[in-house]
């Protein structure tokens, strides 16, 4: 009975403990979606993106335009071998020729899906690495501003957690920095005056 009673009153010591901390905690919520958009290096690595996305495409053209013309051959071919007009041996020829058109196009297909699947790949790791070092920045922005204002706790209320729900339900709008960060941006990037570099 006593160890219960103890124990009781340990842990209502400690909770009332954990209730006084948290009295004191200051929390802060802020639009992490709106401060990368407003963020300066966000623009100019998506600029950066949009070409390596546009040299892709390019290349993707490039590549489709020859398999078109090896397809339009062996289509050419295969058409003469199956031709009655032409003798025995011509046909023959040209069915050989069609063969080995045809080996070449499935291989240009291959080639074709592997680049496009590769290309989709390395643009989406360099997308991530670009936010990564963009968020990594905001970080600590949004770091020395929670420093100087004592608030001990930041939210992001652009997060989504389950479909079409913040990650923050509620806050009270005193407790948004999102312009309070954004006038930071603004600041550094006055005083910066540089862009993202490519990753």
């Amino acid at each position: 009975m006593k160890n219960t009673v103890t124990g009781i009153l340990l842990t209502t010591v400690l909770l009332g403990g954990a209730a006084a901390h948290a009295a004191d905690t200051r929390i802060a919520v802020v639009d992490m979606e709106i401060v990368m958009r407003a963020y300066p290096e966000t623009e100019s690595s998506q600029l950066i993106l949009d070409q390596k996305i546009e040299e892709f495409e390019s290349e993707q053209r490039q590549m489709l335009a020859e398999r078109e013309e090896v397809e339009n051959a062996f289509r050419e071919v295969r058409d003469k071998a199956r031709n009655p007009a032409l003798s025995e041996e011509a046909r023959e020829k040209n069915r050989l020729i069609a063969e080995e058109k045809l080996e070449k196009l499935q291989a240009m297909e291959r080639e074709l899906r592997e680049t496009s699947s590769l290309r989709r790949k390395q643009l989406q790791d360099q997308q991530l690495r670009m936010r990564r070092r963009i968020v990594g920045k905001l970080r600590d922005i949004i770091a020395e501003y929670c420093r100087e204002e004592g608030i001990d706790l930041v939210l992001d209320s652009a997060l989504p957690g389950q479909p079409s729900v913040e990650s923050v339900v509620y806050s009270a709008p005193a407790l948004d920095v999102t312009e309070q960060i954004l006038a930071l941006i603004k600041t550094e990037a006055g005083t910066a005056g540089g862009g993202g570099d490519e990753d």
